[in-house]
């Protein structure tokens, strides 16, 4: 594709995209050789090369489509007109509203939602149209499954804010605005260790080992737990605590036969609790603007 734009191929050019792109044959790193391409056409050919290639594989890989798209109207002079087809397939998909596109041609299962792929997303609406940007923050923060503030919005609102070409917009202050009520509302919330020895047992097995064990993290009088047994009964209790994070430390005591599991609670969960802590202060300093330092996501 790069060299039949260099050759000025239009023709080419125009089926290459046509018959492979827009056909499945995509991924994120053909973006930049896509765009500079789609800018030798005339914009109203671009303009539906560009629908199709979105509509076709948006579904698998959205956050390649929403780069797409975001380099698009970026490099558009007429993006309102010309995109608008291209940034409503991306945003129908996204929003479940309608199911444009059929699985990868190659069979891959789509791509989880990113903090980019939601700057891109807002970046290129918000040029084509804010009213879709709009819809795709009501969206982002109706579906907190597959957008989790923490791992997706938090990031992405934080980029947004430290754009000066973006913050402004109704959409990312919208974003902006309930990203920080959640960081603040988790950092009103109490922080202190615990006042004895108790811990969260909420193991799901319902062996007799996983029951002591259970039982162990809540007792608040005792700090220790040993467990003598056969190595296979010690591993799946050692599963069982590394699969719920549970506030242990243990040792396997190489002593007589069977050997002993020795189980002492700590504070992990404390400490995670105040390195989130660490975290939200500064985030929510961030997006408050008291600092230029800003983690991309």
């Amino acid at each position: 594709l790069r060299h039949l734009t260099e050759l000025g191929d239009l023709e080419e050019i125009d089926a290459f995209l046509a018959e492979r792109t827009a056909s499945g044959s995509y991924g994120r790193n053909d973006n930049e050789a896509l765009t500079e391409a789609l800018g030798r056409l005339s914009p109203t050919r671009a303009s539906k090369l560009l629908t199709a290639i979105i509509t076709r594989n948006v579904t698998a890989k959205p956050t390649a489509c929403a780069d797409l798209l975001a380099r698009s109207a970026s490099a558009s002079s007429d993006p309102a007109t010309l995109l608008r087809p291209a940034a409503v397939a991306l945003l129908q998909s996204l929003t479940g509203d309608e199911p444009l596109a059929p699985a990868d041609i190659q069979g891959h299962q789509p791509t989880k939602p990113t903090g980019g792929m939601v700057v891109d997303t807002l970046r290129a609406f918000e040029r084509i149209d804010p009213s879709l940007a709009s819809h795709a923050v009501e969206h982002f923060l109706s579906h907190r499954t597959p957008y989790p503030i923490d791992r997706v919005l938090l990031p992405a609102a934080l980029r947004l804010e430290e754009s000066a070409e973006t913050r402004g917009h109704p959409s990312v202050q919208s974003l902006r605005a309930a990203v920080r009520a959640h960081v603040r509302q988790r950092i009103a919330e109490p922080l202190e260790p615990s006042a004895d020895w108790r811990r969260p047992s909420a193991i799901a097995c319902t062996c007799t080992y996983c029951r002591d064990l259970n039982r162990f993290l809540a007792d608040p009088t005792r700090s220790t737990w040993l467990l003598k047994a056969a190595q296979a009964a010690r591993s799946h209790v050692e599963g069982s605590i590394r699969s719920n994070g549970c506030d242990l430390d243990c040792v396997t005591e190489e002593r007589g036969r069977p050997y002993t599991l020795r189980c002492t609670k700590n504070q992990a969960s404390y400490q995670r609790r105040v390195e989130q802590r660490r975290r939200d202060l500064e985030h929510l300093a961030r997006l408050d603007g008291e600092t230029g330092d800003v983690a991309r996501g």
